[in-house]
């Protein structure tokens, strides 16, 4: 079983949620919702939340790339959602988590068929972002 944010919490301290005060508490109210949860048992939704709210991405990242693994083993289609999430993380993040981009680049160029074009058209530039 994998960890829960409350025991990623105890270990690195809990999250900065968003500026925005209507957002913060949006994010506050689901990580509540969350918090016991192991990771390994977070709905996508959710996993593409934490990316989106930077909350403990370090941890959320390899869990994430192995339910969308599972997914093409599952179903042969990713989860548009949590794709998307990932790819609007900053390039300088995945430049220094190498291990886990190539992965990620690997589904990227394997899903692009099943993607919808406005998710295609935001996964090419990140792959060109991420490529410099």
């Amino acid at each position: 079983m994998s960890l829960t944010f409350a025991q990623l919490d105890q270990q690195q301290g809990p999250p900065q949620f968003p500026e925005n005060s209507e957002e913060k508490t949006a994010a506050a109210e689901w990580y509540r919702s969350v918090y016991e949860i192991p990771l390994d048992r977070l709905s996508h939704h959710d996993m593409a939340r934490a990316c989106d709210w930077e909350i403990h991405r370090e941890a959320v990242i390899p869990v994430a790339l192995e339910l969308l693994e599972e997914d093409i083993i599952e179903s042969g289609m990713y989860n548009v959602e949590l794709i998307t999430s990932l790819i609007r993380i900053a390039p300088t993040f995945w430049v220094k988590h190498d291990s886990w981009l190539q992965p990620l680049k690997l589904m990227i160029q394997n899903g692009r068929d099943a993607f919808p074009p406005d998710v295609l058209k935001e996964a090419r530039e990140f792959l060109v972002k991420v490529s410099r």
